[in-house]
């Protein structure tokens, strides 16, 4: 008699050790292990089955092969606006809404206002400089000279809301009181009373036509609840990943004078120049840090590439790793801008915003704001490094060392 074979592929190969627990001890940890499982290989994310995928033609496969099995782990906001944020939005409502965004984006991007982001980073620079000898934490208040920063950088692109007026000092008002500690993942009674308070104010603004993003969706019929709430969250997100961002881009500059020292010699050097050193310095950084990983909960049974990938199990995509790729990079582990001038990586190799039809939209928005932030940084100051150590991983992202410190020395005294 004839049976039939159902034997289930094997899970991916690899230890079941913790895998936060392994990286801490080692950043490179998933580049070994790659060498000895193959690309696809398994660990434990706390009490799940989480597959790791070292290759990015892979993980773009998996996801346009599985798309529907999977859902972005992202932070649940169901809660606080319908259909949640965008990036696990599916089919047409996903459609619809990011095309209403990708619109407004195309039409009014931030490079007519790259005088005025130079002057917002000039301002906050001079600002941290000003008491830089007396601040008990060095670290400390850098990170939140930073964070001040881009969230008035992104309250204007996403609100129109120019620094210095009541509308932009109310919008600053109202996201410290929804993130004062940082991005919380976990949505309760504080986070859902300044939600409501942020959206509170942006309804009953008066939009002018074309007032930053929002004001192009307003113009075209396109806020409603979801896209309001889902704007807000970009900013809330945004500006904690860009902060994070311009400290890398400050470790990058203070370990590399050299390139800080071109960036402010060109006298030709502007936010929109492309390319320019400043944009590969900026490529560079997302290179090496900040572009980490794709985060994919499966919601049934996948095969993948001969692997069982199972239900509740967790697929990491690995940037990081997949962007330290000797095929793709010569002498990957090194910070060289000058690739991005001379043989700028095609985005089969080189993919920091994300994959597939979830790839961020505002990934010129953010190259640009990190070049305003590196040009006027470079063109005003020197950096004296004053207290370093090795890379840490924090809530979200790796982060250079807690301690991590610098001088701003103005070129003008120097």
């Amino acid at each position: 008699m004839n049976r039939t074979n159902t034997q289930q592929p094997p899970l991916p190969p690899g230890d079941l050790d913790q895998l936060l627990e392994l990286e801490q001890a080692d950043r490179s940890y998933l580049l070994r292990a790659k060498e000895v499982y193959g690309p696809i290989f398994k660990a434990l994310s706390g009490s799940h089955l989480c597959v790791c995928v070292v290759d990015l033609e892979l993980g773009r496969q998996f996801l346009q092969e599985h798309g529907e099995a999977l859902r972005p782990v992202t932070l649940e906001l169901e809660s606080l606006f319908p259909l949640g944020f965008m990036r696990q939005m599916r089919g047409a409502v996903h459609q619809k809404y990011r095309g209403i965004l990708v619109k407004a984006i195309r039409s009014c991007g931030p490079a007519r206002d790259s005088d005025l982001y130079s002057t917002l980073v000039a301002g906050h620079l001079q600002s941290y400089t000003e008491n830089q000898d007396t601040h008990r934490r060095p670290s400390r208040a850098y990170v939140a000279t930073l964070t001040g920063m881009v969230t008035s950088m992104l309250i204007h692109v996403f609100f129109g809301a120019r620094p210095g007026t009541p509308f932009h000092e109310e919008l600053i008002q109202g996201f410290n009181a929804l993130g004062p500690f940082g991005l919380s993942w976990t949505i309760g009674p504080k986070q859902a009373a300044a939600f409501a308070r942020l959206r509170s104010t942006l309804l009953e603004h008066q939009w002018n036509p074309g007032e930053g993003l929002t004001g192009k969706i307003v113009d075209a019929d396109g806020l409603d609840k979801t896209m309001l709430g889902n704007l807000i969250y970009m900013v809330e997100m945004g500006r904690f990943d860009m902060a994070g961002y311009f400290r890398w881009l400050t470790w990058h500059g203070a370990h590399n004078p050299d390139y800080l020292e071109a960036i402010g010699r060109d006298p030709a050097a502007t936010v929109d120049s492309n390319p320019s050193m400043a944009q590969a310095f900026a490529l560079e950084t997302l290179r090496m840090d900040q572009s980490e990983r794709l985060l994919r909960k499966v919601e049934q049974d996948i095969v993948f590439q001969g692997f069982h990938i199972p239900e509740t199990s967790t697929v990491r995509i690995c940037l990081w790793e997949a962007h330290k790729s000797s095929q793709a990079f010569s002498d990957p582990l090194a910070f060289d801008p000058d690739r991005f001038l001379s043989d700028a990586p095609s985005g089969e190799a080189f993919s920091p915003f994300g994959l597939d039809r979830h790839r961020c939209p505002l990934s010129e928005v953010a190259i640009k704001l990190a070049c305003a932030f590196i040009t006027t940084l470079a063109k005003q100051y020197r950096l004296e490094l004053t207290a370093d150590g090795p890379a840490v991983r924090g809530p979200y992202h790796w982060e250079p060392a807690t301690r991590f410190a610098v001088r701003l020395l103005s070129r003008d005294r120097t």
